[in-house]
């Protein structure tokens, strides 16, 4: 299991290359016991640029596509706003709750999982 620091280290990279982008249409591309993969990509003819893996997920609440349009992407819950989300969804103690928003207006996402890590590409260079 990954520490709290490493986990925000990955979030924080994650952050930093989204806001570096205008936008970005991401989709659940793996959903199983071990592992959830969200992939995003600046147009669905293009490959994914990123990938962020959740590790042992215990929970999850999203949609299976949507569209990236600014703001600050993805956060660990702590405190109180932890301690609720964990109640209601009945979330084993040791995970990590990681909450993503798409953009200011929309509900946000939860994932629950043990870790997480992120693959970035390089964009390809069109001809």
């Amino acid at each position: 299991m990954m520490e709290k620091r490493e986990c925000q280290c990955v979030a924080d990279r994650i952050n930093t290359y989204l806001a570096s982008q205008l936008w970005m249409d991401f989709e659940l591309c793996v959903l199983n016991g071990s592992e959830v993969v969200l992939s995003g990509r600046l147009d669905e003819l293009d490959e994914y640029l990123i990938d962020i893996s959740f590790e042992q997920p215990c929970f999850i609440s999203s949609r299976m596509f949507f569209t990236y349009e600014g703001g600050r992407f993805l956060k660990i819950l702590e405190g109180e706003e932890c301690a609720v989300i964990s109640q209601k969804h009945q979330i084993e103690q040791g995970n990590f709750i990681f909450q993503f928003s798409a953009d200011e207006n929309m509900t946000p996402f939860f994932v629950a999982a043990e870790g997480i890590h992120v693959t970035i590409r390089s964009r390809p260079i069109r001809q």
